[in-house]
């Protein structure tokens, strides 16, 4: 998931987040965007943090190796490393139900 604590959409999807790390059916990994890791941290002292592992992403490079232009997005990435599923701005429930969870039970298949 690529978000940043200035972000207002970011701070919209976050309970989903939560939610989507609870089922604990793949590890979440956050990728902060052009934000500091201060920053990221204290807002997730004040949220609650869904990542498993975190990333700080300060001038963007990563990101925009991956195509972003901007946050959120979430992806999922299969055992292969290869991206299944992505998903452009805010998660919602649709979302989650009909493209991220879908793509977690096709990339932990094992084949």
């Amino acid at each position: 998931n690529v978000w940043a604590s200035w972000c207002s959409y970011c701070r919209g999807e976050h309970e989903l987040l939560k939610n989507l790390s609870a089922i604990g059916r793949a590890p979440l990994v956050g990728l902060v965007y052009q934000d500091t890791a201060e920053r990221a941290r204290d807002y997730l002292l004040s949220a609650g943090n869904p990542y498993s592992a975190l990333s700080v992403d300060v001038e963007g490079a990563l990101s925009k190796a991956l195509g972003q232009r901007g946050v959120p997005a979430t992806y999922v990435i299969g055992r292969d490393l290869k991206v299944i599923a992505k998903v452009r701005g805010a998660l919602s429930n649709d979302s989650i139900r009909d493209i991220i969870l879908p793509a977690i039970s096709k990339g932990t298949t094992a084949a």
